[in-house]
């Protein structure tokens, strides 16, 4: 195994993306786990927008608002200017909140190329 590679986490990886222990990867099988990475980063990433911050907040309530999409991206070091253009492609009902079926759809349009690209070209 080359260097920087832990034997026993591999086996892990293999046996994980490997549903059906067949001892073999599709591309299916890879597929499959490549959209349930996506899938649970973005949920992820939803839950950490919408977390309650305090008693008195409206956060928790299953919808992002602009404020706090913006202020999430502006805390990973996106300018406000693109967290608002950003914004503006998510809000695809236009209705000042995002729901999760919306910030999934917005997430996975804009991170499905990368993510597989990352996982399937050599840096």
């Amino acid at each position: 195994m080359d260097a920087g590679f832990d034997q026993t986490a591999v086996e892990n990886l293999f046996a994980e993306i490997d549903t059906s222990g067949s001892r073999r990867i599709t591309i299916a099988k890879f597929d499959l786990f490549a959209v349930v990475q996506t899938i649970t980063a973005v949920r992820n990433e939803f839950m950490k927008m919408d977390a309650p911050a305090s008693s008195s907040s409206r956060r928790g309530d299953r919808q992002i608002t602009k404020k706090e999409f913006v202020q999430f991206f502006l805390a990973q070091g996106v300018s406000k200017q693109a967290s608002v253009a950003l914004w503006s492609h998510a809000d695809t009902n236009e209705n000042s909140k995002i729901n999760f079926t919306e910030f999934k759809t917005w997430a996975l349009e804009i991170l499905e190329a990368p993510v597989l690209e990352s996982l399937l070209i050599p840096q």
